[in-house]
């Protein structure tokens, strides 16, 4: 990847490197935004630069870079070697990629189990870090979900901190909904522990008074057997 230096006069060796660096990083930073859904990404660079540099004259070519780390990743620290054609110099550098991306974090204290909805989150901008995966930047992507431990406010929002919707809640009424033979019946009963999708959960029928097991199969819906 190269950069047209223009004059000499305008521009020092360090912001001509600093500036091929930007370049040469710019299309894995599309590139990633692309795939992870970033939203309006921003670039910038710590790196560390040699006393020397700061002796090399303007270069009133194209810099050229190369990447010495034998990798392609964005938000790692890599070591690149800068070449300059006119006059002829060469500065191996190391550089770290910074990237800002907006996305959702929790406006206030969240609570574990508590349902997501668009007032209890907010967009803004966050520094991403490499392991960083799995966060949100669209309200919807979040709404009804629930969170699986406390959250604080202002704490980004990623995957593992976020669970599936509650379809049934301890101590809230339930429809049990039982199946035998082409039979079905229904009948009222107590939720007797928080449940999502597929979970099975115990059950008090109200009717019976009899603790089951249930699975959950809507909201507020469970299913037993009849046996």
């Amino acid at each position: 990847m190269a950069l047209q230096a223009g004059t000499a006069q305008a521009a020092t060796a360090s912001s001509q490197i600093d500036q091929a660096l930007r370049q040469h990083l710019q299309p894995l930073m599309e590139r990633e935004a692309r795939q992870l859904g970033w939203q309006q990404p921003r670039l910038s660079l710590d790196m560390s630069l040699p006393a020397p540099v700061e002796r090399l004259p303007a270069c009133s070519r194209e810099l050229q870079v190369q990447n010495l780390s034998g990798r392609q990743e964005l938000l790692a620290r890599q070591r690149f070697r800068l070449s300059c054609p006119q006059p002829q110099w060469s500065q191996d550098v190391t550089a770290q990629a910074n990237v800002s991306v907006l996305l959702l974090v929790a406006r206030h204290i969240l609570d574990r189990d508590q349902a997501f909805s668009a007032e209890d989150v907010k967009i803004e901008r966050q520094q991403v870090a490499r392991h960083d995966r799995g966060f949100f930047s669209k309200v919807e992507q979040v709404t009804g979900k629930t969170a699986k431990r406390r959250i604080r406010a202002g704490q980004m929002l990623t995957a593992d901190l976020l669970d599936a919707p509650l379809w049934v809640r301890r101590g809230q009424s339930v429809t049990i909904v039982a199946r035998h033979d082409g039979i079905e019946a229904s009948t009222l009963g107590e939720a007797l522990a928080n449940g999502r999708e597929g979970e099975i959960v115990r059950v008090r029928n109200r009717s019976s008074e009899k603790i089951i097991d249930a699975q959950v199969i809507g909201d507020g819906v469970v299913t037993s057997t009849w046996r």
